[in-house]
């Protein structure tokens, strides 16, 4: 989970593809398109697991310019169909113990959760 900063306030989250590339919320970026400034930078935080503490040696700060940002093509900022966006970081992440993609189950595996604890993750309240 790599939450975003933009200007040092933090919001939204996404989720680590691999050392280049981020998957986050299509309404998340999608005000970054029509911008005035394009180099105002949407800085992704990737290591940290507490936001509150600047000494967190393993937090990493990488700049994504929207220019890099692909949005679902179709999607609508009304109904929030298609809520998907990819952003292309400039300089690849460092991959740690603490810093890796997010994993997606098997696909054969049994996908029932059916009466069973499940953990979800995010940032701030609703995350």
């Amino acid at each position: 989970m790599s939450p975003f900063v933009s200007p040092y306030t933090f919001f939204c989250g996404g989720a680590i593809i691999n050392e280049k590339w981020i998957l986050t919320a299509a309404h998340c970026v999608d005000g970054y398109r029509s911008l005035s400034f394009p180099w105002d930078p949407l800085i992704v935080v990737a290591g940290a697991h507490d936001l509150r503490k600047e000494e967190n040696s393993t937090r990493q700060y990488r700049a994504v310019y929207f220019f890099n940002m692909h949005i679902h093509p179709e999607y609508n900022t009304l109904t929030h169909n298609f809520d998907v966006a990819l952003l292309e970081l400039r300089t690849p992440l460092n991959m740690t113990k603490t810093v890796s993609p997010g994993c997606l189950p098997d696909l054969y595996r049994n996908m029932t959760f059916e009466n069973e604890k499940v953990v979800a993750h995010g940032w701030g309240v609703t995350g």
